[in-house]
């Protein structure tokens, strides 16, 4: 299981600033592959903010599992604003 710790900022075209806890993140799988040492399961979440000229500022990260039970990297991207300030992300075994 990913998780996030601390808190993300995300600035808005206009100069407003959005925080972001980690409970807003909402992983789902969204794809994979077999590698050479097993599965990779790849994991997207996705948060949205409305700046004040109504314009959606959107971030997204995509994480990835692999090998099992390992997170190999966790990427994000940013629509209509700019991420100043990121999680810290870890994975965390949860036991059977």
């Amino acid at each position: 299981m990913i998780r996030a710790d601390g808190k993300a900022v995300v600035e808005a075209a206009t100069g407003e600033r959005f925080e972001i806890s980690s409970s807003e993140l909402d992983w789902n799988a969204c794809g994979g592959d077999e590698r050479g040492m097993g599965a990779e399961t790849l994991y997207e979440a996705e948060v949205e903010r409305e700046d004040r000229n109504g314009d959606t500022v959107t971030v997204r990260w995509e994480a990835s599992e692999y090998p099992v039970g390992a997170l190999n990297h966790v990427t994000n991207d940013v629509k209509r604003g700019t991420l100043v300030a990121n999680f810290s992300f870890s994975w965390e075994h949860k036991p059977e």
